[in-house]
């Protein structure tokens, strides 16, 4: 074996190590924040039913949670009390400006705005959403699915990548990311009517 191919042996074994060293941090990484999160929401809703925590902290515990401060402390309180709370919470996140304010008196109830109330309506906005979607992801990557018919050379096919990945992959986000808010919101409506446990809002 000569020194330019064990060179490239080495390199390849480093940059193979270096990969997998890089997904490892991840992962760990990841249980790490699972775990503070734990943690910290253990600690904060046992305080929070000792019934003697501070409006402020309050909110802003809850938002903590929730992972964003767009949400007020009583529509997570509620949120919480669906079953498989962590994915609702998610859901609603995602979903909340579709959503009626939810009402604080009375039966607590999560319901679509007028325009998003009936399923008809819903679902030919979820069906122009995905034909978006794949419109825009095609012209995004539009350059390489036809490199070959188009008989474009590699440096052309990769300036076209350039202009069209931003624009077409912008857009296809963006469709794609309309199509979940409504698709989970009706996950959500479904999923309030199993609930974990009977909760009291305050006022």
């Amino acid at each position: 074996m000569d020194i330019a191919t064990s060179a490239k042996l080495i390199g390849a074994f480093v940059a193979i190590f270096s990969i997998w060293r890089v997904i490892y941090e991840i992962r760990i990484g990841r249980k790490k924040h699972l775990r503070e999160e734990y943690e910290f929401a253990k600690k904060f809703l046992n305080e929070v039913h000792e019934d003697n925590i501070h409006p402020y902290p309050l909110e802003k515990g809850y938002q903590a949670i929730a992972g964003t401060s767009t949400v007020k402390a009583y529509e997570i309180e509620y949120i919480l009390s669906l079953k498989d709370p962590v994915q609702c919470l998610k859901d609603y996140v995602l979903s909340k400006q579709l959503m009626e304010k939810i009402e604080t008196k009375g039966d607590l109830k999560l319901t679509f705005k007028s325009k998003y109330i009936n399923s008809w309506s819903r679902n030919w906005r979820k069906s122009i959403y995905f034909l978006w979607y794949m419109f825009f992801a095609f012209i995004a990557l539009g350059p390489f699915l036809l490199q070959s018919h188009l008989n474009t050379s590699l440096s052309v096919m990769a300036i076209q990548l350039i202009f069209t990945i931003p624009f077409g992959g912008f857009y296809a986000w963006s469709a794609a990311n309309a199509f979940l808010k409504i698709k989970r919101g009706e996950h959500l409506v479904e999923n309030q009517k199993k609930h974990t446990q009977r909760v009291i809002i305050k006022n």
